[in-house]
């Protein structure tokens, strides 16, 4: 029987503090700088509330929107919303069940999407850029490439998280180890409800949390993956 126990590039970010701790130690003040002047503001806040339970799938709906508007021209957001609602389906607490696509959420939704392909138009963005797995790692997909730029999009209402950046470097660690990697040079975080936006050099933003240069990085985080994966299998 199969008891290989797989995780995801959200998990990895979210956890595993000793290894993050030990490899990227200055992520923390990283982002505390961010946060506090760092990041660019390119709109104000969307006013406009939406319940807790339910923003996600706003948001979900708003990417898939976007992705339309940008690759076939079509703004029809029930299409959006009947393929945002698969994608939904997918995560665990999605509150599918008891969502409404209200006038309010179709402004919210409306918003977002506008804000994004201001953002993103004419930029010949690939959607939902392909990364293989590694060692206890399932393969995963990140948001939007353009031009050697890895973007991530968050569209809560906060600034940038710590997980948030090790989540794009574990996406920038796994292209490294693939056998056709990306050319990423730089990296990317928008969020379209709180209009922010940061942008770096993939170099300079590992120069600025880790104390390893950048292949040695991606080399730890490929070996701890794979180590773990083996410990399981012998376990």
């Amino acid at each position: 029987m199969d008891t290989t126990i797989m995780i995801s590039e959200v998990s990895f970010s979210r956890g595993y503090t000793s290894f993050w701790t030990e490899h990227a130690p200055w992520i923390s003040d990283y982002v505390s700088s961010l946060n506090k002047g760092l990041v660019e503001r390119l709109e104000y806040p969307i006013e406009l509330g939406d319940d807790t339970i339910h923003r996600s799938i706003n948001n979900i709906i708003a990417f898939t929107l976007f992705k339309n508007v940008i690759e076939k021209n079509d703004s029809d957001i029930e299409k959006a919303f009947v393929e945002a609602k698969k994608i939904a389906a997918n995560y665990p607490r999605n509150n599918i069940e008891s969502y409404i696509l209200s006038e309010e959420y179709t402004k919210i939704i409306q918003r977002q999407c506008e804000r994004l392909v201001r953002r993103y138009k004419g930029k010949s963005a690939e959607f939902y850029p392909q990364f293989s797995g590694c060692g206890i790692m399932e393969s995963c997909q990140g948001d939007i490439f353009y031009n050697e730029t890895l973007v991530e999009i968050k569209a809560g209402e906060r600034g940038i998280l710590s997980s948030d950046i090790k989540q794009i470097i574990t996406y920038c660690a796994l292209n490294w180890l693939s056998n056709h990697p990306k050319k990423i040079i730089n990296v990317e975080f928008y969020n379209p409800r709180q209009g922010i936006l940061w942008v770096s050099e993939l170099e300079e933003l590992i120069m600025s949390v880790s104390n390893l240069p950048i292949e040695d990085l991606f080399d730890q985080i490929g070996k701890y993956l794979i180590n773990m994966s083996e410990d399981i299998e012998l376990y």
